[in-house]
């Protein structure tokens, strides 16, 4: 499965500051079709879904500072379990367009819900 950037946000592949996918980049200028995000994503809810195996999940600014965060040790591994990354409806998560990057991902996939 490719990333959707749609609503819910459904990631499955990785990225860093230099490749930051075109859908989560500010429009360059009113022709830009491909860039059609025009503020920052409010993550209320962040869960990671369908990990298969022991690992983490790290969403980062482009700097490399940690906004998000979680890791699943072998001992406490229940396959296909949902982990909650960050849940906090009155302060929701600010993804700033260009601003960050889904640094690892283990296993499965992470739902971003805004």
């Amino acid at each position: 499965m490719a990333n959707f950037y749609g609503r819910p946000m459904v990631l499955d592949t990785v990225w860093t500051a230099g490749t930051i996918p075109a859908a989560l980049k500010p429009p360059t200028g009113p022709a830009d079709t491909t860039n059609t995000r025009n503020n920052a994503v409010a993550a209320t809810l962040i869960i990671w879904h369908g990990s298969t195996a022991a690992g983490s999940v790290s969403i980062q600014d482009i700097n490399g500072n940690v906004l998000a965060q979680q890791t699943i040790p072998t001992s406490s591994l229940q396959i296909g379990q949902d982990v909650i990354v960050y849940s906090n409806s009155r302060n929701p998560l600010k993804l700033k367009q260009g601003g960050w990057v889904l640094a690892t991902l283990g296993s499965g996939t992470l739902v971003i819900y805004y």
